[in-house]
């Protein structure tokens, strides 16, 4: 019998502005989300629906034919003739396609039995394109910085991971001593949360389980990369998100700044103004950090693990607050100042890149364009896992800087003790006149008593 196989698919189109070059339900619902379209009625039939992804696949019966795609016959010679080479089998690896809705503004009930019952398809990766959502297995090393080479897990390896992830989390005193926001009466000025863009009453709970919704990604590791706006406050430039235990590349997007930007920071953010202004008007970009927090809480709820490094900056300009986090910094900074009553800040958090070059062997944030943020959320993921996976030698790493910091602190004193002697010997001194310190006489000096004692007993001869 000869060998057979489907004919490819058309473009999905996008029920809210009916642009038609969408590959997967996942980027398409994901552009509906970043573009704030209206969820709630087809713009050709006027039917009403719950939920996007309802919608989205209602809405493809009016561009594409609802038959079984056409079967192509191909012989066994033409197979072996356009066989892939090994370097495109993983283009052309195939991933589930996600049904994963918002926790907050999306119900998952659809008022469309046919819709509601739709199973997953399975549909060939596209292309990894920058700034467009794609999601697809293992990521492939030419996607990510060179420096970066992500550790990979076996699914026995994930389970074991996810459980010590659980046990790993940061207690809420931790937290709040480390400057996380953690609920709304923390902080005292109740319109901005330190330098971040966001109002305290605009931070939200990340939504909890629900019955109604998809499973979501049980530990996603993320980065935030900020622009500076009015009064020294920062504001989200790009997202990343990764799933900690899979290295699935999640989001990967510019977002809009919701103020005007007075200093693009391109040497620590990587985002210039002709690249936002592009993404801008392409459409590539997030329409602002609200919409950049939804697409997250599309993959995430309140039994996530959120990994990252220092991370409540990122929260901070997401408006987040989220019980289950694993810090890189705070975690190994734990190893080397043990505290089991969580009293105060630690007394040192290494840098990412310190960490990355002591726990992963790799040199990152080394460009002159700025940092990565998908490169430092792969990198702030490895930590955890090494850390995870390796105590012995996250162990040994602690007690070198035990005795570095041991050294540093003996430094310090004797600085202190050099600057408080040299101020002491300061206030010795007698005080200038007038005119010595307007330098219109000489400075006088004390007679030598020697010189004086021998013109003495000259004069007296």
């Amino acid at each position: 019998m000869p060998n057979q196989k489907p004919a490819s698919a058309k473009l999905l189109s996008c029920p809210g502005c009916e642009k038609k070059n969408f590959q997967t339900i996942p980027a398409l619902r994901m552009h509906f989300i970043a573009k704030g379209h209206s969820a709630s009625r087809c713009r050709k039939c006027q039917k009403t629906f719950n939920d996007v992804l309802s919608l989205i696949q209602h809405y493809q019966k009016y561009t594409i034919s609802t038959d079984p795609p056409a079967l192509v016959q191909v012989s066994a010679k033409a197979k072996l003739d356009n066989a892939p080479s090994p370097a495109r089998k993983q283009e052309k690896a195939e991933v589930v396609v996600a049904t994963a809705h918002s926790a907050e503004t999306l119900k998952e009930v659809s008022k469309d039995p046919k819709s509601s019952t739709t199973r997953p398809s399975r549909v060939p990766l596209p292309a990894v394109e920058d700034y467009v959502v794609v999601e697809h297995p293992v990521v492939e090393a030419a996607t990510l910085p060179s420096s970066i080479l992500p550790i990979s897990l076996t699914p026995e390896e994930q389970e074991a991971v996810s459980r010590s992830l659980s046990t790993r989390c940061h207690p809420p005193k931790r937290l709040l001593a480390e400057g996380y926001i953690i609920e709304g009466g923390t902080v005292k000025n109740k319109e901005f949360v330190c330098n971040s863009c966001v109002p305290l009453n605009q931070f939200r709970d990340t939504p909890r389980p629900s019955e109604q919704s998809a499973p979501k990604r049980r530990a996603v590791a993320i980065d935030c990369e900020m622009v500076e706006i009015a009064n020294h406050r920062q504001a989200l430039a790009f997202l990343s998100a990764i799933d900690a235990l899979t290295g699935e590349v999640l989001i990967s997007r510019l977002v809009q700044p919701s103020e005007r930007v007075l200093h693009w920071r391109t040497r620590h953010s990587g985002v210039t103004a002709s690249l936002m202004s592009k993404a801008v008007a392409s459409g590539e970009a997030v329409k602002n950090w609200k919409t950049a927090r939804q697409m997250l809480w599309a993959l995430v709820d309140s039994e996530t693990v959120l990994i990252g490094h220092s991370l409540k900056h990122d929260l901070q300009v997401l408006g987040m607050r989220h019980p289950k986090i694993v810090d890189s910094a705070i975690l190994t900074a734990e190893a080397v100042f043990p505290d089991p009553l969580v009293t105060g800040t630690m007394t040192r958090l290494w840098s990412l890149k310190k960490l990355a070059k002591a726990f992963l062997g790799a040199d990152i944030q080394v460009g002159k364009n700025g940092h990565a943020a998908l490169e430092d959320a792969f990198a702030s993921r490895d930590i955890v896992v090494q850390c995870i996976r390796r105590p012995a030698q996250l162990e040994e790493w602690a007690k070198r800087m035990r005795v570095e910091e041991k050294d540093r602190q003996i430094a310090r004193e004797i600085q202190r003790k050099l600057k408080a002697a040299q101020k002491l010997e300061g206030d010795k001194k007698p005080e200038l006149g007038r005119a010595d310190r307007k330098g219109t006489r000489r400075k006088q000096t004390k007679p030598n008593l020697k010189v004086v004692g021998r013109a003495k007993g000259l004069a007296q001869t």
